[in-house]
Order: C-alpha cells, then sequence, then structure tokens
C-alpha cells in the first residue's frame, strides 16, 4: 500500500474506515477520552464516526509523529460530530486524538 502520505482523500477515508472495522485496532489517547467525558461521546458514537464519517479537509502533518491527522465528521443521533484520528505507515491501527461536537 502507497504511503499514507500520499493518498486521496476517498483512499484515506476507506483505510480509515477498514482499520475501524476492528475495535481492537482503535485507540484512544487520554486527551480523547477526556474530551468524551466532556463532549458527552460514548464508545460506540467514535466507531459510528469512523466507520461511516467522511473525509472534507485534507489531511494535516502530525507533529509529533511521522503520519498525518485526518478529520473524520458524520451526522448521528442528531448532532453532528468529528473525530480526529492519526494514521502512520508503521502502525496499522487508528489513534483517535480527540472528538469535537460541530454544533459547538
Amino acid at each position: 500500500m502507497a504511503s499514507v502520505h500520499k493518498l486521496s482523500l476517498p483512499q484515506l477515508q476507506r483505510l480509515i474506515r477498514q482499520r475501524s472495522s476492528d475495535p481492537a485496532a482503535v485507540f484512544l489517547t487520554d486527551h480523547c477520552r477526556q474530551r468524551m467525558r466532556q463532549r458527552h461521546f460514548s464508545w460506540l458514537l467514535v466507531l459510528d464516526v469512523l466507520r461511516e464519517g467522511r473525509l472534507h479537509r485534507p489531511p494535516e502533518p502530525d507533529v509529533r509523529h511521522t503520519g498525518i491527522v485526518c478529520r473524520m465528521e458524520h451526522f448521528v443521533a442528531g448532532r453532528h460530530l468529528a473525530a480526529a484520528v492519526a494514521l502512520d505507515d508503521a502502525d496499522p491501527g487508528v489513534l483517535v486524538v480527540t472528538v469535537i461536537d460541530l454544533e459547538n
């Protein structure tokens, strides 16, 4: 597979959906867990955003690692939500950096 840096938005979207199909491959940062509590996100909402969401913005470089950060957005449970995920060529998982309620 090509480097995550070279993938198009549809390819990245497909990769995130594919990787998040296994919940054991989805990891949450401490910051993400804190924001989930603060913004009333459940684990199932996060998975739904990752599995059904869309990328509307180009990815940004991950300043802490060699990968990229993408923002998946999805309208679910009457809310417009997003999850920022870090992707890296060396890691087959998805690291959820934070969650966002786009209506607030």
